[in-house]
């Protein structure tokens, strides 16, 4: 597979619905290899199962600093807006 992003190391500070979807769509299209990503959440059940499925390390509760934004590295935040909820009549 070849590593478009040259062995640049990506973390995912939360692993639900949007973060998959990043990590699929990255491992997918041969930007990076599973060895370049890590991923975080507090759901034990949510990152055995991006393990399983895509072969990233991942680590339960938060990265660390080293691996999330080493010296001369920018980090973004991406967080979803709140979903609205149905109103009832």
């Amino acid at each position: 597979m070849m590593d478009m992003l040259n062995g640049t190391k990506i973390a995912f500070i939360g692993s639900g619905v949007m973060g998959e979807a990043m990590i699929k769509g990255l491992l997918s299209q041969g930007l990076t290899t599973p060895e370049c990503i890590r991923a975080s959440d507090p759901w034990l059940e949510r990152l055995e199962y991006i393990r399983k499925t895509y072969g990233v390390e991942v680590t339960l509760g938060q990265l660390s600093n080293e691996f999330v934004a080493p010296p001369g590295k920018h980090l973004e935040r991406v967080e979803p807006r709140p979903a609205r909820r149905a109103e009832r009549h």
